[in-house]
């Protein structure tokens, strides 16, 4: 998950800086699993894992890739790190008895669905 802020004084080299690491298959070659799982398939089959441990993690994915356990990734829509932040906040607020049930439930909508438009 990278991203910029909307008040970068260069969005053009921070897109193509974000576009380098998810799609370059230079990067799986140079960083293999350090970010995570690879962010592309270029990426992936780009990176050949030489110690035991990057040969389990791939071993893994291809396992998990045959199996059809996982669908197609897609990004997060734009909010919703938001929405997440507003989730796990007003949870807390509601298990220290901070708040009702139904005052959390709407604030957690309220909060979601501004999140989501903005």
């Amino acid at each position: 998950m990278l991203s910029a802020s909307a008040r970068t004084s260069h969005p053009k080299e921070v897109a193509q800086f974000i576009d380098f690491m998810v799609h370059d298959p230079e990067v799986g070659t140079i960083m293999g699993y350090d970010r995570g799982i690879l962010a592309s398939t270029a990426q992936y089959e780009a990176f050949e894992p030489a110690d035991e441990v990057n040969k389990e993690i791939a071993q893994y994915e291809e396992d998990t890739a045959e199996a059809g356990v996982l669908g197609t990734i897609t990004p997060h829509p734009s909010g919703a790190d938001t929405v997440e932040a507003a989730f796990l906040r007003i949870g807390g607020d509601l298990g220290q008895g901070r708040t009702r049930v139904a005052d959390a439930v709407k604030q957690f909508f309220t909060e979601s669905e501004a999140a989501f438009q903005a």
